[in-house]
């Protein structure tokens, strides 16, 4: 997609951009005269000026990141982060990276009146520097729409866009997106039935496009929608965006409703292993599980529906018992055994149901763990009142004891788990010790002592008496229904049961008590089980439209992204680029959104370390975002690729501040579609991982005789390497300078007095970032930066203050100057050297 002129002027004509570009234009200039200066050469050539504002960009890059990585950022780090990206802007005004920093801090700048006149400017000139960045040129062309002044004027624009004459300059995912934001305009200004033909058109253009796709299907269900045109916007939703689970319950749920079982179970597991992968969320996990033990035993799959219900819950149990050992719980081995995850009431329900099924010898013991549960909430009622009524303490409030309301709903809780008793096979007996657990909590109501004294006599084998007393319940649920027709299909009325049972399959499709109402019918009808739905045929073929490639990728069976990563050179010469390339890459059939949403996410994780040659330890890299949005999607088996330049990184250019003399290895990983869990970034869905090969920062060869060759090159001339010579030198002499070796002692000597006498004939640029690229606490430095202190030029006297002998106050640097740019500078490094001044002391070499 190109964003090219014919396309701003569907929106506002030829002169939608009549302000100058912000690299020439007047604020721009003003602030880089006032913060850089005009200090013309010195000496040497147009190399050494190129190399040096190249190197300074990406210092103040680097040091911008630094400031706003910050969690703690106050508002004064926060001006001088700005200040210095807009200096790095003018320093290199072809650098993507530095116009996307510029464009980063705008977007973030509310309280400029200008932001949005400069945001349009930053994001036209990110297109002209990178023509093939989707995201860019579509933003570019949704900034262009804000440029009107008038609703009614922004959604005329965004119609001309999805024209199809403009869909054919633009691309259809482009346009699908806009057709979206124009939905979402319309639908502010209340025309839903426009925002709804918008959000269709969305879905018509691109129908990967996973917010449209999922709108699309939630306006069906609100709208109450046939089943199947649901069940079709459900699957476009979920093959819109395979890491979301909410598409497959939602499907589930209508299948189950439908009594169309027999894709249930695989649909719900794979929303189970979503669920459990994406969003670490065990409770949607397991309501999945029991969903998907429901779906086979409707289909007369009880063995098989215990079995994977009951492997689940032993997966749970595993889970948890080695969480207690990571938190190093003091259990035997034997009594680590004992223990078991919290399991949900629904889940214990539906296992106790198919134990019974199936007769297994579990079912005893689940009915023990209700009635215990039941034994619990009793307890707790008692327990409160047993400390409401002891005397309080002198100066203590008295516990108060449980309100009526609590009391009744802990009476109510213990019947309901009376009556699940006498559904899975309980006695009388034990329903009796319920009602006292009940009362004691509460006098039970009238409908209670009705309801229970019904499943009484049904237990007891009184069928009529229970006929009797559940068709006199004034306000039956399912379950009394279901206990009304074992009654009567035990005292030989089997057709007025089966019609009980129909009464409940109908009400309550897809529960445990709906589907013990189907089995009891079944059994009743003498068939094995009874026939699908009227729409079983019709919703199967829907579901069919789930490509087995997105079935097999979603659980694991195979792979939808491949992920690599690889440096452009093994070896990179300190301070410059450290490029690694991510190559990403669809191996599916089928195009990958690239977004918010999904299923490619739009931000992806950069990590590594960092280990500075002969130094112990490493350091580790903390968590770099990258954009992978660089396209609006992969398509199928296509690649994208992303080269990332980890030398920005404010974390490596400290390190290699610190140690670039003898060099440095990188180690770099990086995850897509990553998630967090426990405090770490892993692998979501569809994620990937992968590490580079270590790449090496050249330091100072080692040669003895390099230190002499070295000053002797630069005084022969100045060139593209005399920067990064004077700064190895700066390096060795200040990693040497407690050598006791005479012969090292007075190479420093003259390493350090031949900067010296280069440094002030350097340009302004090159001083400065020599300041910052030389080690801050070496006393060969001390005469460069007291002259960087006393200097007029506002970039020296900062950079000055930044690598100053600590005990240097940068506010010193103010002294004599009202440069507002200088002080917003000089403020936030203050106020980030205040808490980082820990850091800096336990640094030999003074940390930046």
């Amino acid at each position: 997609m190109v964003a090219d002129e014919r396309t701003l002027s569907l929106v506002s004509g030829p002169s939608a951009y009549t302000r100058t570009m912000i690299l020439a234009g007047g604020w721009w200039a003003a602030l880089a005269a006032g913060l850089m200066g005009a200090s013309p050469i010195v000496q040497g050539s147009a190399e050494l000026e190129a190399d040096a504002r190249a190197k300074l960009a990406r210092l103040c890059i680097a040091q911008s990141r630094g400031f706003l990585d910050d969690r703690e950022l106050s508002l004064a780090e926060y001006d001088a982060a700005r200040t210095l990206a807009f200096t790095a802007l003018e320093l290199a005004p072809d650098s993507a990276v530095a116009v996307g920093l510029a464009l980063e801090i705008t977007e973030a700048d509310s309280a400029d009146p200008e932001a949005a006149w400069k945001r349009r400017d930053l994001l036209a000139r990110l297109a002209v520097l990178d023509p093939s960045d989707a995201s860019i040129q579509l933003r570019r062309i949704v900034a262009a729409v804000e440029t009107q002044q008038s609703t009614a004027a922004r959604i005329a624009a965004f119609q001309r866009l999805i024209a199809p004459d403009s869909i054919a300059r633009i691309g259809a995912p482009a346009g699908a997106r806009l057709a979206y934001d124009l939905a979402i305009l319309q639908a502010r200004v209340g025309d839903s039935q426009a925002s709804r033909e918008a959000i269709a058109r969305a879905a018509e253009l691109d129908r990967w496009f996973p917010e449209a796709a999922a709108v699309r299907a939630g306006e069906a269900a609100g709208t109450a929608a046939p089943v199947i045109e649901q069940a079709r916007l459900l699957v476009a939703a979920f093959n819109a965006n395979p890491i979301d689970p909410s598409p497959l319950g939602r499907l589930a749920a209508l299948l189950l409703a439908e009594r169309a079982y027999s894709a249930v179970p695989e649909l719900l597991e794979m929303a189970a292993e979503i669920s459990r992968t994406e969003r670490h969320s065990s409770d949607e996990a397991d309501a999945y599980q029991v969903d998907a033990a429901l779906a086979r035993a409707a289909m007369g799959n009880d063995a098989a529906a215990f079995r994977a219900l009951q492997n689940y819950a032993r997966g749970r149990d595993d889970v948890f018992r080695r969480e207690l050992v990571r938190a190093r719980t003091a259990l035997t081995e034997a009594a680590l055994l004992q223990e078991s995850a919290p399991q949900p009431p629904q889940m214990t329900m539906v296992l106790g149901a198919l134990a019974q099924a199936v007769g297994d010898p579990a079912g005893e013991g689940i009915r023990k763990t209700i009635a215990a549960g039941a034994v619990a909430i009793a307890d707790a009622v008692a327990e409160r009142d047993r400390l409401a009524a002891q005397p309080a303490r002198r100066g203590e409030q008295p516990p108060s004891p449980p309100s009526t309301s609590d009391r009744e709903d802990s009476r109510d809780r213990i019947v309901e788990l009376g009556v699940a008793l006498a559904i899975l096979g309980a006695d009388s007996a034990t329903l009796t010790e319920m009602e006292a657990r009940a009362t004691s909590c509460a006098p039970l109501n009238e409908s209670g002592t009705a309801m229970l004294a019904a499943w009484r006599s049904e237990l007891d084998g009184r069928h009529a008496e229970a006929v009797e007393r559940f068709q006199q319940l004034s306000n039956p649920g399912a379950a009394s229904r279901v206990g009304l027709a074992r009654a009567l299909a035990a005292d030989g009325n089997t057709k007025e049961a089966a019609r009980v049972c129909q009464q409940v399959v109908e009400s309550a499709p897809g529960t445990m008590i709906g589907v013990l109402a189907e089995r009891m019918l079944a059994r009743l009808l003498n068939v094995a089980a009874l026939p699908p739905g009227p729409n079983s045929t019709e919703l199967a073929a829907v579901v069919a439209q789930i490509p087995d490639s997105l079935r097999r990728a979603v659980t694991g069976a195979a792979t939808a992204l491949a992920l690599a990563a690889q440096p452009l050179t093994p070896v990179c010469e300190a301070f410059g680029p450290i490029e690694v390339e991510l190559h990403l890459r669809n191996q599916l059939d089928r195009p990958l959104e690239i977004g918010g949403m999904g299923p490619v996410r739009t931000l992806a994780m950069l990590g590594g370390e960092i280990t500075v040659t002969g130094e112990a330890g490493e350091r580790t890299l903390p968590p770099a975002i990258i954009r992978l949005d660089r396209a609006l999607e992969l398509a199928p088996y296509s690649e994208l690729v992303i080269c990332v330049d980890i030398g920005l990184l404010p974390q490596v250019f400290d390190r290699l501040c610190l140690g670039v003399a003898q060099g440095a290895l990188v180690d770099v990983r990086s995850i897509v579609n990553f998630t967090s869990s426990g405090g770490a970034l892993i692998p979501g869905v569809f994620g990937r991982t992968a590490v580079a090969p270590t790449i090496r920062v050249a330091g100072v060869p080692p040669d003895p005789e390099w230190p002499a060759n070295a000053m002797a090159e630069v005084r022969a001339g100045f060139g593209r390497k005399t920067l990064l010579t004077l700064a190895l030198l700066a390096s060795l002499a200040g990693s040497t300078g407690s050598s006791e070796d005479n012969a090292i002692r007075e190479r420093n000597t003259q390493i350090w007095s031949f900067v010296s006498e280069v440094w002030p004939q350097l340009p302004l640029t090159a001083q400065a970032w020599l300041l910052v690229a030389s080690p801050g606490s070496s006393a060969g430095m001390a005469r460069i930066y007291d002259e960087a202190a006393k200097s007029k030029e506002p970039l020296l006297r900062y950079a000055a203050a930044g690598y100053a002998a600590e005990s240097t106050d940068p506010a010193l640097m103010l002294e004599g100057t009202e440069d507002p740019r200088l002080q917003s500078l000089i403020k936030g490094l203050r106020e980030r050297l205040a808490r980082l001044a820990d850091a800096r002391r336990s640094s030999p070499t003074g940390l930046r």
